[in-house]
């Protein structure tokens, strides 16, 4: 049996990979809090941003929200646990390229138990783009 699968990308899909700074995105993030390895989602819609990351060694995970600033070079986010209880703030700047924005994100989160901040550097491994057009599921491959 040989199952044949296809799909079509759609304009807005294009138009959305060629633009720098895509306003409804989903992006998965690799690095490090201090000295902990993290791996965190991050979505942004317009000037909101949420998402969540998990700790490699531990396997915590993290609930976070804010706001991208205006120009898009930094953001500001809430942390909270696993329980809804606010635990942390992150306040980075956004690194970006010329063809790739967001490329890496860089700053300092503070726990509100007035523990020493840590460090954040996190590289952007992956890039969804708006999810809103990304697929005409409406093929004949698709036998509709």
């Amino acid at each position: 049996m040989v199952v044949v699968m296809g799909f079509s990308v759609t304009h807005d899909a294009y138009a959305q990979f060629e633009e720098e700074e895509a306003k409804n995105s989903l992006f998965y993030y690799s690095g490090y809090a201090g000295d902990e390895k993290i791996e965190l989602n991050l979505q942004m819609e317009d000037k909101l941003v949420f998402g969540s990351y998990i700790m490699e060694r531990t396997g915590d995970l993290f609930i976070f929200k804010g706001t991208l600033s205006t120009d898009r070079t930094t953001l500001e986010v809430l942390i909270f646990d696993d329980q809804d209880k606010y635990v942390a703030s992150l306040q980075a700047d956004l690194i970006s390229e010329e063809n790739s924005f967001a490329k890496e994100i860089k700053g300092r989160l503070i726990p509100v138990n007035k523990a020493k901040p840590v460090a954040v550097n996190l590289t952007k491994m992956a890039e969804l783009a708006n999810a809103a057009y990304p697929f005409d599921t409406q093929s004949s491959y698709l036998g509709e």
